[in-house]
């Protein structure tokens, strides 16, 4: 063979060899256990993962974990809380943790069938529906139901609380101009006595986020009258586009937010407390998820800091300042220095 020839042939094996290498990296689905973690696990371990695994924030500083999902009422119901992990560069979450008004396990693409999980004896939530009715903003709720909820306290060592996450729902597409299940992120300050806040709001907004708040008029399949765009800068992939489109989706979900950061300032050494619940709408079906980010729940981390005299040379004292001692019970190695 010629060497012009050899050389496109092997011209042409490359590209084929990248074209296979990039379309499986783009079409891979998340995937989803229940099994992996613990629900304290995936609290501890998972959302305050720190880099060399473990948790990143004191284990003194999270308590009181609790959890209600569909497995702890009769009927059969699914467990909607799972552990996920995800190499698709079109998802932006890379691990976390995933709360479904259905079976978390469903939650993994592609994207094709429509996931109604649930029965009636599922409840909702009081504090989900008495937020959203005292808004005022959907008229025609009558309840929820299929709640999943994970709540915990944690002390702050910082001014400021976030983490990532995203909302994903199967009523994307159809249901986007009339209908939307809902969820929040409950943050109430223990110690001060404070009312609970919702961190799940559209960004730069008081608007809780949902299907009806955050779409893209373009992705509307249903029938009637579209109602155009809302938020549109935070609606990440439509998942239903196309049947090509909908086979490489990474979840199951008919569509799904970008990624955003929940936020909010905090008083450091104040008992807080965090209800992360998200609940079908009036009826069972169309599921939806929030993803939370694994290792993005920041509370901040101890140090010792603000020290006063020499440490440790023999002769002088050193006094820690208050409030910026490690955590309790936690081994730390001192490493004395020539300075």
């Amino acid at each position: 063979m010629h060497l012009k020839n050899i050389l496109s042939m092997k011209k042409f094996i490359l590209l084929l060899f990248i074209f296979f290498i990039t379309t499986n990296s783009f079409s891979q689905a998340i995937t989803v256990s229940n099994t992996t973690y613990t629900v304290p696990q995936l609290v501890q371990d998972v959302l305050f993962a720190s880099p060399t695994g473990g948790a990143s924030a004191c284990i003194g500083a999270i308590t009181n974990i609790t959890w209600s999902t569909g497995t702890n009422f009769p009927g059969n119901n699914p467990n909607g809380i799972g552990f996920f992990q995800n190499t698709n560069p079109n998802f932006p979450l890379a691990s976390g943790v995933v709360l479904s008004s259905g079976n978390a396990m469903s939650a993994r693409g592609p994207n094709l069938n429509t996931q109604s999980n649930g029965n009636n004896l599922w409840p909702g939530d009081d504090d989900l529906f008495n937020y959203i009715t005292e808004l005022g903003i959907d008229p025609n709720l009558q309840s929820y139901r299929n709640a999943t909820i994970l709540e915990f306290d944690f002390t702050p060592l910082t001014t400021t609380m976030s983490f990532d996450f995203l909302f994903a729902s199967e009523e994307y597409g159809v249901w986007q101009c009339s209908f939307s299940d809902s969820f929040a992120f409950f943050l109430t300050n223990e110690t001060a006595g404070s009312a609970p806040i919702n961190l799940a709001l559209v960004p730069g907004t008081t608007i809780p986020i949902s299907v009806i708040t955050i779409r893209d008029g373009a992705n509307f399949t249903g029938v009637g009258a579209n109602c155009g765009s809302a938020n549109p800068t935070f609606f990440g992939n439509f998942n239903s586009a196309t049947p090509a489109v909908a086979a490489a989706a990474a979840t199951n979900f008919n569509g799904e937010t970008v990624k955003m950061t929940a936020t909010s300032a905090v008083i450091p050494n104040n008992l807080y407390h965090i209800k992360l619940v998200v609940a079908d709408r009036n009826l069972n079906d169309f599921d939806s998820a929030v993803f939370l980010g694994g290792g993005s729940f920041d509370i901040g981390t101890p140090e010792i800091m603000g020290g006063t005299g020499t440490p440790f040379d023999g002769f002088s004292d050193f006094t820690i300042a208050a409030g910026s001692a490690q955590c309790g019970s936690t081994n730390i190695v001192v490493q004395s220095s020539t300075v």
